[in-house]
C-alpha cells in the first residue's frame, strides 16, 4: 500500500497527542522510524507502527481511555495512532512518576517503550545507533507537524466556544475548618509515601496515611506540587489528583461516601460504645445497625466472599456466635440475641469492640464497606434525589446521608416534592427537604439532624459534632469549566414550563433518564446578566435527537448522574459568554455536560465519538478541561 500523507497522519497524531497527554512530533516520528509511514505489511508485522497481531491484541483494550479496538482494527492506521498514544501514554506516566516529576527525553521514553514491549536492554553502540536514527526521524517529521499545528490552529470552521478557567480544588486543609478526612484522603497520602514526599511513618512512631489532611500532609502536597511544576498551593484539584495518585478523579458516590463517614465518625473499625440509641450494636464507615438488618447482611456478605476473614480477626469462637445472626434469622430472635451477645449493662462489651476494629481495618472489610453501601444506600439515596428533581453534588451528599442517618424517606420526599415553588431554586429545595427529615426525626436526634442536613448539607457550611464544615474543601466546590463554570448545580435554576413539559413527555413517554426542567438550564452568568430565556417552541423539535444522544451516553457510562450546564442560549447571552456566532445552543441542539462518574471529560468525549463512529449520531463533539459539549448539527465537527 502506498505511505500515508505525512501532513494527515501528524494531524492524526496531534489529536490523539492531545487526547491522551503526550508529545505529537513523537507519535509520528516513531512511526517514521519505524516504517516511513507506511500502510503495508511487512512479514507478521502490520502499519506504520508495526504492530504484530499479537502486540496489538494485548495493548488495544485500555483501561484509562475508551473505547477498545478490535482485533481487525490493526489494520487501520488512525487506530494504530490512537493505540500507541494510549501506550505512550502508560510508559510516560511511569517514567515521570520514577524521576521526580521530570520528563524523559524522546530516547529514553522511546528506550522504555521497547523495555516495556519485552526487548532487550540496549549496549551503549545499539543506544547510539538508535539515538541517531531517532534523531533523523524527528528531523523528517517536524515538517508536517508544524504544518498540522499550523492547520488545526487556522480551521476556521473551528467553533469558538468558551475556554476553560483554572482546575478546581478537589481537597484542601484550611485551620479552624473540619480536614477532609476519610478513605480517600488515605489514598492521597499512600500516593505521596509512594512518591517519597511524605515519610510512612512519623516521630512518634504513628502511620501517616492516617487518612487526615492535616498539616504534614499538606506539606508533602506541596512538596510533591514543587516537584512536579505545579504551584505550591497544599490544596489538591482534580487534575492533580489524576496524576498523584494514578486514579481517576473520585466520583460523587465516594466523596459523599467519606462526608458521611466523618460525619458518623466512628472509622471503619468503630463501633458505638453504648447503646444510647436502641441499635444495639452499630459498625464501621457507616455505622451498619443490628437492629437496622444491614450490620448481619454485611457481615454474611463478607463471610461468603472471604471464608476465613472472620475467623482470622474474630477468633473461631466469635465467628459462630456472629454467624448465628446471620439472614434469615428472624429480626426478634437477632435481637434477642445480640443484646446477650455484645452488651453488657447498656454498654458494648470491650471485648467485641476491639474484635470489630480489628475486623474493620483489614483490607477485605474495607473494601467490602465501600462496595455494600453503593449498592444498599446509594441506590436509595438516588432515588430519593429523582423524586426531589434534584442534581448538585451538595444534593447527592444529602440524600445519601438521609439513606445513612434516616433511612428510606421516599414518602417523605415525595410529600415535600408536591410543597415546592415554582420559584424555588435548589438549595431552597435541599434545606426544604432538610427541614422536613428534623422533623420526622426522634426528638433526641432533632439538634443532630439539624446540624447535618439544614445547614451543612442544606447550605453547604455548618457545624457537626462541634466541627466547621465547608464542603467546598471536601470536594463539592464549583468545578473548573468556563461559561457554566462547570457547577454541579445550575447556578440560576430553571423555572417549570408546563407547555414545554407536556412536548418532552410526548417525545419521551416514561424517561427517567433526564426530567424536562434540566434542558430549560440558563447557564451560570444568566444569574448576573439575566439575558438567557426558554428556547422558542419553534426549537423544541430540535432538542429530541440530543437527548437520544445522551439518553444513550448515560447508559454507556453506566447509569452516572449527568449534570447539563449550558443547554439553549439566546443570542443576546450566547454573545455575553462568548459564544460562536452560529452556536448550536442558539438553536437548541446542544449541551454541555458534566458526568459524576469519576472519570475525565476526555473519557466522556471518547464514549461520544464511539458512538459517532457507529453513526448513533452526526454532529459536534467539544472536549474542554471540565465538561464535554455535544450537539447534533447533523455533519461532524471536533474541537478541544
Amino acid at each position: 500500500m502506498p505511505a500515508v500523507d505525512k501532513v494527515l497522519f501528524a494531524n492524526f497524531c496531534l489529536r490523539q497527542a492531545n487526547f491522551c497527554g503526550v508529545n505529537t512530533h513523537y507519535l509520528a516520528a516513531v512511526a517514521q522510524l519505524r516504517s516511513q509511514i507506511n500502510d503495508d505489511v511487512v512479514n507478521d508485522e502490520i502499519g506504520p507502527y508495526r504492530f504484530t497481531q499479537v502486540v496489538w491484541d494485548q495493548n488495544r483494550k485500555n483501561q484509562e481511555f475508551a473505547p477498545d479496538f478490535e482485533s481487525e482494527d490493526v489494520h487501520s492506521w488512525r487506530m494504530q495512532v490512537s493505540v500507541f498514544a494510549r501506550m505512550t501514554s502508560g510508559v510516560l506516566g511511569t517514567l515521570v512518576g520514577e524521576n521526580g516529576g521530570r520528563s524523559p527525553s524522546a530516547l529514553e521514553l522511546y528506550e522504555a517503550q521497547l523495555k516495556a514491549g519485552g526487548s532487550r536492554a540496549l549496549n551503549a553502540t545499539q543506544r547510539d545507533k538508535l539515538a541517531d536514527e531517532l534523531d533523523i526521524a524527528l528531523q523528517e517529521t517536524r515538517a508536517a507537524v508544524t504544518r498540522a499545528e499550523a492547520t488545526e490552529l487556522d480551521d476556521v470552521q473551528m467553533p469558538v466556544e468558551p475556554g476553560a478557567t483554572p482546575q478546581t480544588i478537589l481537597f484542601r486543609r484550611v485551620p479552624g475548618l473540619a480536614v477532609p478526612q476519610g478513605h480517600l484522603i488515605t489514598k492521597m497520602q499512600t500516593a505521596l509515601i509512594q512518591r517519597g514526599h511524605l515519610p510512612a511513618i512519623d516521630e512518634a512512631g504513628r502511620m501517616n496515611a492516617d487518612g487526615v489532611f492535616g498539616p504534614m500532609t499538606e506539606n508533602a502536597v506541596e512538596a510533591w506540587q514543587t516537584a512536579t511544576g505545579h504551584p505550591s498551593t497544599g490544596a489538591l484539584t482534580h487534575g492533580e489528583w489524576r496524576e498523584l495518585t494514578g486514579l481517576p478523579v473520585p466520583d460523587i458516590y465516594e466523596r459523599c461516601a467519606q462526608l458521611t463517614a466523618a460525619f458518623e465518625g466512628t472509622g471503619f473499625g468503630g463501633t458505638n460504645p453504648t447503646d444510647f440509641d436502641n441499635t444495639i450494636l452499630t459498625f464501621g464507615y457507616h455505622g451498619y445497625t443490628l437492629t437496622g438488618g444491614n450490620l448481619q447482611n454485611f457481615l454474611k456478605e463478607m463471610h461468603e466472599k472471604h471464608p476465613d476473614l472472620l475467623v482470622r480477626t474474630f477468633g473461631a469462637a466469635k465467628a459462630q456466635e456472629l454467624r448465628s445472626l446471620f439472614p434469615p434469622v428472624p429480626i426478634d430472635q437477632v435481637v434477642s440475641l445480640g443484646k446477650q451477645m455484645f452488651l453488657s449493662g447498656d454498654r458494648i462489651k470491650q471485648e467485641w469492640r476491639t474484635a470489630f476494629k480489628r475486623f474493620g481495618e483489614t483490607p477485605e472489610c474495607q473494601a467490602g464497606q465501600i462496595d455494600f453501601s453503593r449498592r444498599v444506600y446509594w441506590s436509595l439515596a438516588e432515588r430519593m434525589r429523582g423524586i426531589l428533581s434534584l442534581s448538585s453534588s451538595i444534593s447527592h451528599a444529602l440524600c445519601f446521608d438521609v439513606a445513612i442517618q434516616n433511612g428510606d424517606k421516599t414518602r417523605l420526599a415525595r410529600s415535600t416534592a408536591t410543597r415546592f415553588q415554582r420559584e424555588m431554586g435548589e438549595p431552597e429545595r435541599r434545606i426544604a427537604f432538610g427541614k422536613a427529615i428534623v422533623a420526622a426525626a426522634n426528638p433526641q436526634f432533632q439538634s443532630d439532624v439539624r446540624a447535618r442536613k439544614v445547614s451543612t448539607l442544606g447550605e453547604g457550611d455548618g457545624v457537626v459534632h462541634e466541627a466547621h464544615y465547608r464542603l467546598d474543601n471536601w470536594g463539592f466546590a464549583e468545578s473548573e469549566s468556563a461559561e457554566s463554570n462547570d457547577a454541579p448545580d445550575p447556578t440560576f435554576p430553571p423555572p417549570d414550563n408546563a407547555v414545554f413539559s407536556a412536548f418532552f413527555a410526548s417525545r419521551f413517554p416514561g424517561l427517567t433518564a433526564f426530567s424536562a426542567n434540566e434542558f430549560l438550564v440558563k447557564g451560570a452568568k444568566h444569574a448576573i446578566n439575566h439575558l438567557n430565556t426558554d428556547p422558542p417552541q419553534v426549537l423544541w423539535p430540535n432538542i429530541v435527537r440530543t437527548v437520544e444522544v445522551l439518553v444513550e451516553l448515560k447508559k454507556r457510562l453506566g447509569n452516572p448522574a449527568i449534570t447539563l450546564n449550558s443547554v439553549f442560549r439566546s443570542r443576546a447571552y450566547n454573545e455575553s459568554v462568548g459564544g460562536a456566532r452560529n452556536s448550536q445552543h442558539v438553536k437548541f441542539a446542544a449541551v454541555d455536560l458534566v458526568a459524576h462518574d469519576g472519570k475525565t471529560p476526555r473519557e466522556w468525549a471518547a464514549a461520544l465519538h464511539q458512538m459517532r463512529n457507529e453513526g448513533f449520531f452526526s454532529g459536534g463533539i467539544g472536549l474542554y478541561r471540565g465538561f464535554v459539549h455535544v450537539d447534533t448539527r447533523g455533519f461532524n465537527a471536533d474541537w478541544g
